[in-house]
């Protein structure tokens, strides 16, 4: 990872086009000493993001086009030991499947997510190098790509809540 040990908290980096997004969710990491924010960016922009050294970056690189995988690939190429999440509200395969493809090693829905499972997805992803997948997409995913899914324990959870996808 790109800085601090297993015993350090987490570094991360939000960009957001959306304050408000940007703002709840700097306060569900800071409220969680597993993580420290290390920046916060309204815009797609590598540099600032380089400068920062997270170990994770939650990120909402849709635009009016879609997914801007050109994005996620800048940042996988410019920080190679951060893990890039990928936190939006547009889930489909697709999207899953081009932000994937150029760096991506999560994939979560805004809207989807409990707080208590993005915070311990966030830590898996940065921590143990796990691959996150939002549920939602999982089970929309052709045979041959679909990954195992784990979903979390409780009665009151439906497979339509988020669970965790691993290799």
């Amino acid at each position: 990872m790109v800085a601090g040990g297993a015993g350090s908290p987490l570094r991360v980096l939000i960009i957001d086009r959306d304050e408000v997004a940007r703002a709840g969710m700097h306060t569900l990491l800071q409220g969680d000493a597993r993580f420290t924010v290390v920046g916060e960016l309204s815009r797609l922009q590598t540099e600032p993001a380089v400068r920062s050294r997270p170990q994770v970056i939650v990120l909402d690189p849709v635009d009016r086009r879609g997914v801007n995988a050109a994005f996620i690939g800048a940042l996988a190429q410019a920080l190679p030991e951060s893990r890039v999440c990928v936190y939006t509200e547009l889930i489909d395969p697709a999207s899953f499947l081009l932000a994937m493809e150029h760096g991506a090693r999560a994939y979560l829905g805004k809207g989807t997510a409990r707080a208590d499972f993005l915070l311990d997805s966030l830590y898996m992803l940065g921590r143990h190098d796990a691959v996150v997948i939002d549920p939602a997409i999982a089970i929309e995913l052709p045979g041959q790509i679909r990954v195992r899914l784990i979903l979390p324990a409780g009665p009151s959870e439906s497979p339509s809540a988020s669970g965790r996808c691993s290799r």
